[in-house]
Formats: C-alpha cells, sequence, structure tokens
C-alpha cells in the first residue's frame, strides 16, 4: 500500500470588501483561467523571489473549477542529512534539483464553485493561495474590484450556537493573529484593510466596553505574546451577552490564534470550529496526489450540500 499522508479539507466562502461584483468567483476564475491558458502564463513572482503558479487545472461548464497550484524557489537547493548516525556529529548537506526541475515548497488544491471553495493546503498557508487568486484574478484586467476579495472561515453553527447560549467569559487572541489580521495583503487591497481593521475595532469596543481603549489594546499586541479580553459579568448590562454576540466576529477574522472560554468554561478553539475534515491521501513526495483530493474535495463539498450547511 502507498504511503498515506493526512490533511484538512476545509470550506471557505469567498466575500469582496469593497464594490461586491455581479459574477461569482468561480466565473471570475474561469475568466482568468481563459486568458492565462498555459502553466507559464499563471506564474507570479512574489516579493521573496519564490514563485507560485497553476501546475494542474480542470474547468469544465457546469462543474466547479479544479485547480492545483505550486510554490517553489527557483535554483534553491535541497538539505539532506547523512546517515552516519554513529558519529557523534554529523553535517548537513544540499543538492541540486535535477535539469529542468525545481524543489517544491508547498502545494494547495482547491474546488471553487459559485462563492465557494474547498482547500487543501501541503506546507503553504492559505494566506498564501488567497493571495496567489488575488494576483491572478488582477493580472486578468476584469472589473476594478474583482480581486479585492477574501476567503472567509464559515462557521460551524452548532458549535457557535451552543457558543452564544453559554455567554463569552473571555476571548484570548495570539498578538501575531491579531496584527496579521490588520496587515493589508498589498497596496491594492487598501479597502480590505480598512475593513479588517475597522471590524476589529468594533470588536474590541463591544468586547472591553469602557474598561479599555480599543487603540489601548492594539497597542498591547505589537508587545505582548497574547491579549485577554474579559467580559465584567458582574456589571448589570449584559456585558458578557455582548462578549458572546461578537465572539462571532472572532470567527470571521482569525482562522487560528485565539481561544474563547464560555461562561461554563468550555473552551473553543479554531480546530474546533472550522467546517474541516481530516483524511488521508497518497504520499506524492513531500505533498500528495491531487487527484485523490480533488475527488475528496468534491464529495466534501457534496456532503455540505446534503447536510444543508449554508453553502452555494
Amino acid at each position: 500500500m502507498a504511503e498515506q499522508k493526512l490533511r484538512t479539507l476545509s470550506y471557505r466562502r469567498a466575500t469582496w470588501f469593497s464594490g461586491a461584483p455581479s459574477k461569482s468567483l468561480r466565473e471570475i476564475l474561469k475568466t482568468a483561467l481563459g486568458k492565462f491558458s498555459t502553466v507559464a502564463s499563471t506564474k507570479i513572482v512574489r516579493a521573496d523571489d519564490s514563485v507560485i503558479k497553476i501546475v494542474h487545472r480542470r474547468a469544465k461548464p457546469d462543474e466547479p473549477i479544479y485547480i492545483h497550484i505550486s510554490l517553489y524557489t527557483p535554483g534553491e537547493g535541497a538539505s539532506t542529512v547523512p546517515v552516519a548516525d554513529a558519529l557523534e556529529e554529523v553535517d548537513l548537506g544540499v543538492v541540486a534539483a535535477p535539469d529542468g526541475r525545481e524543489f517544491l515548497d508547498g502545494d494547495a488544491m482547491l474546488l471553487i464553485n459559485g462563492n465557494d471553495v474547498i482547500i487543501c493546503t501541503s506546507n503553504i498557508h492559505e494566506n498564501t493561495a488567497v493571495q496567489y487568486l488575488r494576483d491572478l484574478v488582477a493580472s486578468s484586467k476584469q472589473g476594478k474590484n474583482d480581486h479585492s476579495f477574501d476567503l472567509l472561515k464559515i462557521a460551524n453553527r452548532e458549535i457557535v450556537g451552543k457558543l452564544i447560549k453559554e455567554g463569552v467569559k473571555k476571548i484570548t487572541l495570539d498578538a501575531y493573529a491579531f496584527s496579521e489580521s490588520l496587515r493589508p495583503t498589498g497596496d491594492d487591497n487598501k479597502s480590505l484593510f480598512s475593513s479588517a481593521k475597522a471590524g476589529m475595532t468594533r470588536l474590541l469596543n463591544a468586547l472591553v466596553g469602557q474598561d479599555a481603549d480599543a487603540d489601548e489594546v492594539s497597542e498591547r499586541a505589537e508587545v505582548e505574546a497574547a491579549i485577554t479580553i474579559r467580559a465584567d459579568l458582574r456589571r448589570r448590562d449584559g456585558a458578557e451577552v455582548v462578549a458572546a454576540e461578537s465572539a462571532e466576529r472572532v470567527l470571521d477574522l482569525f482562522d487560528s490564534g485565539y481561544e474563547i472560554e464560555t461562561v461554563s468554561g468550555i473552551k473553543i478553539t479554531p480546530d474546533e470550529i472550522a467546517v474541516r475534515r481530516r483524511l488521508s491521501f497518497p504520499s506524492d513526495g513531500k505533498t500528495v496526489k491531487y487527484r485523490p483530493v480533488w475527488t475528496a474535495l468534491a464529495n466534501f463539498y457534496n456532503s455540505l450540500l446534503a447536510d444543508g450547511v449554508n453553502v452555494g
């Protein structure tokens, strides 16, 4: 039996932060793929000189679009470890990629249907894949704001319902995740940045009330490892209810780096919230074979539709 590797499939929803187009993300990407019909034409060089491109695609009429993107750094070798374990110390080595090849840094497989996206990544952050899609759409020169989208996590509504019912005692935000959520992704995404920052300011004001200023909390995020926002359960104006209602904003703004504790002591983390599925796939070197992943993406998406998850 071929070696298997565990991977996570995650459901996301495309949302525009400035001038939402009349077309869906699938329609926009289909137009972009039509303009960039070869692998070479999909190459985008990133600020660190790494390259990301589409290596496999499937865009048939009346079906979801499937793409497989890869990330690599031209000319970069791979580190090796000697097997002479009996020695006290061993030095690492470096081998060059074969002629006409590069070593893979990471990749992502995606299903896009309407504004719904199912994504599976290997050694690449989801944000990298999302930024690539933005850049590809921008390069295709379609509508003015067609590229000003993000792929937001859709929370498990059963867990969110429990969260709101219980009430929230405190929310802990990782400082790195906090700062990343307010960082613009590029010069062309100032509207996205502004929306995220405005949403976070409203969130902080709702959670901390008059106990602290949102700007002060933001400044603390730059120097502390984590921020803990507590609801004052002794107040008569229902601070804990406000916190519970605001918890959904945390779910929308953060993919990682938070912990929500309910009044009853239940702790909610990103791994428990996201609509996702963990599966094993045949290994393909450092990644997994894309065709079985595409099949799993389709099965997962169809199961969400069958279960009545709010997709479409």
